[in-house]
């Protein structure tokens, strides 16, 4: 068993490491899983003194994981191109969209981390005045949600790129989300 545990006769506990989470990931990339949830960040050693693997070494050793493409994703464009073709993207070019991007990617511009991740609770959280999230929970949220979107915005070029197109469509990242 790959997974941290302490047993008796008549108990079992199993827990989560740095190893164990880290596995886990491997494997759910392996088997070409879309995603994960993890119970609960808020167990996690938050300043990193416990562990001493520094803060949230359980979130960060799944992020650092998913952000690790496997080889059947990573190998899947390397085949040749024609000299004679060529590949543009010309949306990419717009500079409003240019000027989103860099500000989304932009680690140190929070308001629109904060803004956004507390658009996204608003929806999907109820109105529970008892439901409350730290900053450092939502900034972990947060990071989740742009190590998904970049996940998917990968995996969409690839599956276009697979299929011999040079534009990616709403159908390359519905395929992508139903593996």
């Amino acid at each position: 068993m790959s997974v941290p545990y302490v047993s008796s006769k008549s108990l079992w506990i199993g827990f989560d490491n740095v190893r164990s989470v880290t596995l886990k990931m491997q494997f759910l990339k392996e088997h070409g899983y879309g995603g994960v949830i993890i119970w609960s960040f808020d167990l996690d050693d938050k300043i990193g003194d416990i562990c001493n693997e520094g803060p949230f070494p359980l979130f960060n050793a799944a992020k650092r994981e998913l952000l690790i493409l496997p080889d059947h994703l990573a190998n899947m464009n390397k085949k040749c191109l024609d000299d004679n073709s060529t590949f543009s993207i010309d949306y990419l070019h717009s500079q409003s969209l240019l000027t989103t991007m860099s500000e989304i990617n932009n680690r140190n511009n929070d308001y629109i981390k904060v803004e956004l991740v507390t658009k996204l609770l608003k929806h999907f959280l109820p109105d529970d005045k008892s439901t409350r999230l730290s900053s450092d929970m939502v900034k972990l949220f947060t990071e989740l949600i742009f190590t998904f979107i970049n996940q998917a915005f990968i995996r969409t070029i690839h599956q276009a790129s697979s299929e011999g197109t040079i534009q990616v469509d709403i159908q390359h990242l519905e395929k992508i989300l139903m593996q």
